[in-house]
């Protein structure tokens, strides 16, 4: 088994964002962002890479094999305040 960085994107809530790799954790609901790993993913997690302080005010975030991508999914409560936090997103995949 290896271990792969599947990408590096940004979660926020709000409009503290937008960009291309960037996903809204939306209010009262989830939201999905598919990461291509290019091979078969086993397993997959994150881990907060900047803006940690913000982490707090995102409701959930959560990593899932799909495949050959990794979906992060995102949600968020509302009267959630604005935060936007960049993760590395793992993937450990099949040697």
């Amino acid at each position: 088994m290896n271990i792969k960085v599947v990408g590096t994107p940004v979660v926020y809530t709000n409009n503290a964002g937008g960009g291309p790799d960037e996903l809204q954790a939306p209010a009262q609901a989830e939201a999905v962002m598919q990461l291509d790993a290019g091979v078969p993913v086993l397993a997959a997690w994150f881990a907060p890479l900047d803006n940690i302080s913000d982490l707090p005010a995102i409701h959930h975030i959560a990593c899932q094999p799909n495949g050959t991508t990794v979906d992060l999914i995102a949600g968020g409560e509302a009267g959630q305040r604005d935060a936007r936090v960049r993760l590395t997103v793992y993937a450990a995949v099949g040697a």
